[in-house]
């Protein structure tokens, strides 16, 4: 679990200098837009959604 955190926040210190965005801000705008999703739909079409992105990454690695 170390390791995975550790990769995040790295991955978001790359992102957030790219786009010459604070890393705090980006922390925030990430946490926000993760709520707004998860409030905003319901069970069904979040399963559906996760379904469909785990589909194309599946066949992306084929």
């Amino acid at each position: 679990m170390k390791d995975l955190k550790r990769r995040e926040i790295e991955l978001m210190s790359k992102v957030c200098s790219r786009n010459g965005v604070p890393p705090k801000l980006g922390r925030m705008l990430v946490k926000l837009a993760e709520k707004e999703a998860y409030e905003n739909n319901s069970q069904t079409f979040r399963i559906k959604e996760y379904q469909s992105l785990i589909n194309l990454h599946f066949k992306d690695n084929e």
